[in-house]
């Protein structure tokens, strides 16, 4: 199993790319991140999606 611990950016980063997307699902894989980083993760990716909408 594998742990990562990310910030935000890292976070966005990878959501918004496909291939990203599978890591973070994949199940060796173990994500930590502060509550704050998830906070600023939504916030960020809610502004992407009203930019593309």
């Amino acid at each position: 199993m594998m742990i990562l611990i990310i910030d935000a950016n890292i976070l966005i980063g990878e959501l918004l790319r496909q291939r990203g997307r599978e890591l973070l699902r994949h199940k060796q894989i173990l994500i930590y991140a502060a509550e704050k980083v998830l906070e600023e993760t939504n916030d960020t990716l809610i502004l992407h999606l009203k930019r593309i909408s």
